[in-house]
């Protein structure tokens, strides 16, 4: 839970005389998440991790905002070195100002890759198709990695593409003189 009371200032002319509740923003969140993975691998050789988080977020202004995040990662080993992965996510926001329409922003995506692994390097191939409110989208999942033969340094290169949920929780975050949006 998180509650937060901001002051909005700076106004001109300084001569103008607000009451406080005017100048008054204030937010609130809940959140829950709940996660779990399997320590062994299962008779099939996967390992499995799901993850749910569910945010609620309002402003004094009674605008609610909803949002749910699911997340289901899949791997399957294949030999000692080779490891195939899936996960689908999804992320589902709804902001709903006061007598205003409501706004969904729904965006999900599927992460295939193929996992090359020995002692000296690591090499993860993979795409992350992606929709974002239907829109399609393609984005890379490429990452070396390449240790000292004394595993004291590891270099890391690697182009991972994502869409960033933008939601009025996360507006508040960076500017909490925000106004409500309604876009």
């Amino acid at each position: 839970m998180n509650n937060e009371t901001y002051y909005k200032y700076g106004f001109q002319p300084e001569t103008l005389s607000y009451p406080k509740d005017s100048l008054k923003q204030k937010f609130q969140a809940w959140s829950g998440r709940l996660s779990f993975h399997n320590i062994n691998l299962t008779e099939y050789s996967l390992s499995y991790a799901p993850e749910i988080k569910i945010d609620v977020f309002g402003d004094d202004k009674k605008t609610n905002e909803s949002n749910t995040y699911l997340n289901l990662p899949l791997e399957k080993k294949i030999g000692k070195t080779l490891t195939a992965q899936l996960g689908i996510t999804f992320d589902a926001t709804r902001l709903k100002p006061l007598g205003k329409t409501a706004v969904n922003n729904t965006m999900y995506y599927i992460s295939p890759a193929v996992v090359f692994n020995n002692p000296m390097f690591k090499i993860n191939a993979g795409i992350r198709p992606s929709w974002d409110n239907q829109v399609f989208k393609l984005f890379p999942n490429v990452m070396a990695e390449i240790s000292t033969p004394d595993e004291r340094f590891t270099f890391i290169a690697g182009w991972i593409g994502i869409i960033r949920q933008t939601s009025y929780q996360y507006l508040a975050s960076l500017n909490p003189w925000i106004w409500t949006p309604t876009s």
